[in-house]
């Protein structure tokens, strides 16, 4: 196999982009293509001189701003005139990933497929909606996917188990390990200027249905109830289109302590990790949760819902810290049992040093591995 050509959504994706630079120090012989600079429900900046391997941005602004005829003629001028001798796809519900598996397969070339997919995605699966998912998934080679969730609906859909790997979701660890740990020793500074409070649950993300944060706002409110819960805060970092009316459910339940923090770039997170202690993701759809690695490399504890797909990294502990995003009593009693034995040295050794097994190294060997299962096939 003489060249591998990589299409991915948008160039600003920054923990796919440090996947490809690990990618780049072992396997010389691919582009990535970015069918554009954006999206619009992400704010990531990007500092292109990052980037350590060989790209092209298809389109500048963000990808719902394209044409959809303008970016089928876009990606098909590309493959022919970068001729690759195989295909990976990051997904299947754009018009430009169909349009390169159809070339493919006249081409009479491979194809691997990577989905974050899982059976838990909110959407309504209608018939004719899996219908050309299996379609489409049929149609390519090899699969790579996040975790466990994502393969079994992967295997679902038609794919092979032996032609599956699995590629975790991964970050910078080093980064957020070392950046929150400067801030840690500003903590009690940072609370006292700023009005936090002592001890701190969090979450970072966006404010929208499928990440569940009324469910989190009423477990909040009963946690506050105790007299245990009167140093705690729940800090909210993020944006979305619940913002408003998650501010105003808080001011009509009254529920205390409560922050509400604007979206924050990745330079900026570390200062809100470092003055809190548990991270909590209720969500009802997630494909991974990259909240997660960013909040164990930064020492936190995290409590995860059952349907989201970084669960993987909780494997020695999931009864104690994965919970139904549908049954408030266990959030609840989960949340408790944390706040009863937290004590800042407990999950360094129980969790947080699982997450040094989820290293980039490791993320781009996954890779690593199926490029030469294709090759050797």
């Amino acid at each position: 196999m003489n060249k591998l050509l990589i299409f991915h959504v948008n160039s600003n994706s920054y923990y796919k982009n440090i996947v490809f630079n690990s990618l780049k120090e072992k396997y010389g012989s691919f582009k990535v293509i970015f069918l554009s600079e954006s999206r619009k429900s992400r704010k990531w900046k990007l500092n292109h001189k990052d980037l350590k391997f060989p790209f092209k941005t298809l389109f500048k602004g963000d990808l719902e701003d394209v044409n959809k005829v303008s970016l089928i003629k876009r990606v098909l001028k590309t493959l022919r005139e970068e001729n690759p001798d195989v295909l990976y796809l990051g997904g299947y519900s754009q018009i430009a990933y169909w349009s390169a598996l159809i070339w493919s397969k006249i081409k009479r070339k491979k194809v691997i497929l990577e989905m974050d997919s899982n059976i838990y995605n909110l959407g309504k699966k209608t018939f004719y909606k899996e219908f050309f998912k299996k379609f489409f998934v049929k149609m390519c080679d090899y699969g790579i996917t996040y975790g466990e969730l994502s393969k079994e609906y992967f295997i679902k859909l038609g794919m092979p188990e032996e032609k599956i790997v699995i590629k975790p979701n991964v970050t910078d660890n080093e980064f957020w390990e070392k950046e929150t740990e400067k801030y840690s020793r500003k903590r009690d500074e940072i609370i006292r200027k700023e009005g936090f409070k002592n001890k701190n649950f969090i979450y970072v993300g966006r404010f929208a249905p499928e990440k569940n944060l009324f469910f989190l706002l009423d477990a909040f409110k009963e946690i506050k109830k105790s007299k245990e819960a009167e140093g705690w805060g729940l800090i909210m970092v993020g944006d979305g289109s619940q913002r408003e009316e998650l501010m105003k459910y808080v001011e009509k339940e009254k529920i205390k302590d409560v922050f509400f923090i604007p979206f924050k770039q990745k330079e900026e997170l570390p200062k809100y990790y470092a003055i809190s202690d548990v991270l909590l993701l209720p969500s009802l759809s997630e494909t991974w949760g990259i909240v997660v690695n960013e909040a164990m490399a930064s020492g936190l504890i995290p409590l995860v819902s059952k349907r989201c797909g970084a669960i993987d990294l909780l494997k020695p502990c999931r009864e104690e810290f994965v919970f139904d995003p549908l049954n408030l009593n266990d959030f609840i009693e989960k949340i408790k049992r944390v706040m009863n034995f937290l004590e800042r040295d407990f999950h360094k050794n129980k969790i947080v040093k699982n997450i040094h097994e989820y290293t980039t190294d490791y993320a781009s060997n996954k890779m690593l591995e199926l490029i030469r299962k294709v090759k050797a096939n």
